[in-house]
C-alpha cells in the first residue's frame, strides 16, 4: 500500500462546516493513482504550514488503507492504529472526489442525473414521501431529485461507516432540509441522524456527511 505524506503541492480545497466539524473537500480529473493525490491535498489542508503541530497529532507518514467493509482508513506506517482522521472518497463520470475531517468520519458521495433514467427502480429505493418533499425544490425533475437524494444518502452512510452492506435503501431516508445557505439535510438511518450537505455541478450532485465519533459502529 503506497504511503501518503502532507508535502505535495495544494490543489483546490474547499471547507464544509457541518454540525461545527470543519470538512476539507476537493476533486480531480479521474486517473491512476488519484486517491492518494486527493489524500496528499486533503491532509496538508488540514495541517496547514505547522509541522510541529503534524508531528504532535501524528498526521504525517500515513498509510492508505481498507476495513473488511471496503471503507477508506487512515493508518500509522510505523504502529499500525488508525488515524484520527475520517476520510472518503467518491468517484463521477469526469471526477474524482474526496472529504477528509480531524476526529470525526465522513462519507462523500457524487451521483450523475444521467444514471436515474425512466427504468430506475425510484420506488425501491426512495420512500413516496422523501420524493415529494424533494421534487418541488429540483422543478419537477426526477433525475435531478433522485440524484440529489442518492448522493446524499449514499454520504450519509458512508460517514456511519457501513454503506450499504446491511441496510435496505428505504431505511435510510432524506426527512428534512435544514434552513441555512447551504443545502443542508437530516438523514435518518434507522433513527440515527446525520447532516448531509449538498450542491449541484452541472448534472452532477455533490453531497458529504459527517458522524460524530460517538455513532455506534454497528447498527
Amino acid at each position: 500500500m503506497p504511503a501518503v505524506t502532507a508535502g505535495e503541492p495544494v490543489g483546490t480545497v474547499e471547507e464544509v462546516r457541518l454540525d461545527g466539524v470543519r470538512v476539507l473537500v476537493t476533486s480531480e480529473p479521474r486517473g491512476a493513482h488519484v486517491h492518494q493525490v486527493l489524500l496528499a491535498r486533503l491532509l496538508q489542508g488540514l495541517l496547514g504550514d505547522d509541522s510541529t503541530a503534524a508531528d504532535e497529532d501524528g498526521l504525517t507518514g500515513l498509510t492508505l488503507d481498507h476495513d473488511r467493509l471496503g471503507r477508506p482508513t487512515l493508518v500509522q506506517r510505523r504502529t499500525g492504529a488508525e488515524a484520527n482522521v475520517g476520510i472518503s472518497f467518491s468517484h463521477g463520470l469526469p471526477r474524482s472526489w474526496a472529504a477528509a475531517a480531524r476526529g470525526y468520519r465522513v462519507g462523500i458521495d457524487a451521483a450523475e442525473e444521467v444514471d436515474f433514467t425512466e427504468a430506475y427502480p425510484y420506488r425501491r429505493v426512495f420512500t413516496d414521501l422523501e420524493l415529494e418533499r424533494v421534487l418541488s425544490l429540483h422543478g419537477g425533475r426526477l433525475p435531478s431529485a433522485a440524484a440529489y437524494l442518492w448522493a446524499t444518502k449514499e454520504a450519509a452512510v458512508k460517514a456511519l461507516g457501513h454503506g450499504f452492506h446491511s441496510l435496505d435503501y428505504r431505511e435510510v431516508e432524506v426527512i428534512a432540509r435544514i434552513p441555512g445557505g447551504a443545502l443542508l439535510s437530516a438523514v435518518s438511518v434507522r433513527g440515527l441522524l446525520v447532516t448531509a450537505w449538498a450542491r449541484r455541478e452541472r448534472s452532477t450532485w455533490l453531497a458529504v456527511a459527517v458522524a460524530g465519533p460517538v455513532v455506534p459502529q454497528s447498527i
